[in-house]
């Protein structure tokens, strides 16, 4: 399979608890996203917040350095679902990172849905490989049957 980098943008520690269980699963280097912008901790109040950046297209900016994604064959990029899509700050990074050529999987966390994070992710990921993403809520992720779930994810991604 090559290097693997997992990215992700958690607010909460939802999904950042993903992300550790998937570098501890694939053997990886994580890194977290930052932004320079922090939204609100009420979920409605940040909604509001994102739904504006979205109208106005101004997205926040990536606060940390982020790993040189040259070593890497394989990226997997993870955030919370907003408006049950993609967060703000992983659309920020996907807007300005060139994915081409490379393997790139998704994962999200969620409280009440994620019907559009697959599709809009595979749409961003514009020319890379993409191959479809699994979400989970809080209280999946402690769970053995999740645990199998994600043990399948990972070979999809591991043999394509």
């Amino acid at each position: 399979m090559g290097k693997t980098l997992i990215l992700y943008y958690s607010q909460h520690g939802t999904t950042k608890l993903m992300a550790e269980i998937l570098k501890e699963k694939l053997h990886a280097d994580s890194c977290r996203i930052d932004v320079e912008r922090k939204y609100d901790n009420n979920m409605w109040k940040a909604t509001r917040q994102a739904i504006v950046e979205i109208i106005l297209r101004r997205y926040p900016k990536i606060s940390n350095h982020l790993p040189n994604l040259s070593q890497y064959d394989t990226i997997l990029i993870g955030g919370p679902t907003w408006g049950w899509s993609v967060s703000n700050p992983i659309r920020s990074y996907m807007r300005q990172t060139n994915l081409k050529g490379k393997k790139v999987a998704s994962f999200w966390t969620y409280m009440d849905g994620a019907k559009n994070y697959d599709g809009k992710m595979r749409k961003l990921a514009k020319g890379a490989s993409y191959i479809s993403g699994i979400g989970a809520t809080r209280q999946e992720l402690n769970q053995a049957e999740f645990s199998k779930k994600l043990d399948a994810y990972i070979q999809t991604i591991q043999n394509k």
